[in-house]
């Protein structure tokens, strides 16, 4: 019986704790890749499990160390926004999560719009209010823009070429 009563109390407390909405602003500074750690470093693999907490995705609690359960958390978390759920937290997954928990406050330098060649409407290369990737980028051009092609032919092609793929 009173394995019974823990077990009960451990899953509410957990159910209570994946169920948070997000509440904190959530900044990662550099990519993190499997086996990660904070060790000597500031924190990003906890704050990435705190937000991972915080979305539902991941249950444990935060240890700083990037290991089965974050990688695959993680892939959970690219795969319901659309990122190639490699696991890798580089620049489209730190962009993700840091919109979700800080609100979007980026803006563009412009609203240019163009159609592309298989028809679909496409915003310009734009410089961001807050040096920050915008969503939906797919490159970073060599002037600094980020563009938001669809195809990887004629992208930033009057802007210095491509400096960085982001997808």
């Amino acid at each position: 019986m009173k394995k019974l009563l823990v077990l009960i109390i451990l899953l509410v407390g957990v159910t209570q704790f994946s169920s948070a909405a997000i509440t904190t602003c959530t900044v990662i500074s550099r990519d993190l890749t499997y086996k990660s750690s904070d060790y000597g470093s500031g924190g990003d693999v906890a704050n990435l499990q705190y937000f991972l907490n915080q979305t539902g995705d991941l249950i444990n609690y935060p240890s700083g160390y990037f290991g089965p359960s974050t990688l695959t958390a993680v892939k959970q978390f690219q795969s319901a926004y659309g990122i190639s759920p490699t696991g890798y937290v580089g620049s489209l997954t730190r962009a993700k999560i840091q919109s979700l928990s800080c609100g979007n406050t980026t803006t563009l330098s412009n609203d240019n719009h163009y159609t592309n060649s298989a028809g679909n409407t496409v915003h310009s290369p734009a410089y961001t209010s807050d040096n920050s990737i915008p969503s939906g980028a797919s490159a970073q051009c060599g002037d600094g823009t980020y563009s938001f092609s669809q195809s990887s032919r004629g992208t930033c092609s009057h802007h210095g070429g491509v400096s960085r793929w982001l997808r």
